[in-house]
């Protein structure tokens, strides 16, 4: 089940590229809590602002760092996540977006992987999955 609640971003904590760290009053909560909001799914986020919150793995107690994460911003202008790739993150979750890889030929790192021929012997695993990671490290 996905816990989603309001709060109001009292403070900016941190700013990174791609990623801002807020502190927000969770509705219904007496101590302020921590979140995690990504500007290019959401939008911007400030003080102020009113905001939908994924609480679940908070909730849970599972390895997120303590942080919620900001999943919308109230009355938020519309985001236009035109990116220009065709390649989609999260594809059927309904904040699905499309991001611009790295092959493809609009990417500016398209040129380094397609003349790239070899690794130097490095090993290379690919797994679909997360879960497939610790089998993977085992062998």
């Amino acid at each position: 089940m996905i816990r989603l609640r309001s709060g109001v971003v009292r403070e900016v904590v941190d700013e990174r590229p791609g990623a801002i760290e807020v502190a927000v009053d969770v509705d219904g909560d007496a101590e302020t809590s921590r979140a995690i909001a990504y500007p290019g799914l959401v939008g911007p986020v400030r003080p102020g602002d009113r905001v939908r919150l994924n609480t679940t793995a908070v909730a849970l107690g599972l390895g997120t760092g303590g942080l919620h994460i900001v999943v919308a911003v109230d009355g938020g202008d519309p985001l236009e996540a035109d990116t220009g790739g065709r390649i989609m993150k999260l594809r059927y979750a309904p904040d699905q977006v499309n991001v611009l890889a790295v092959e493809e030929p609009a990417s500016p790192h398209h040129a380094a992987v397609a003349g790239t021929d070899s690794l130097d012997g490095l090993p290379v695993v690919w797994i679909p999955l997360h879960s497939m990671l610790a089998p993977a490290a085992a062998a």
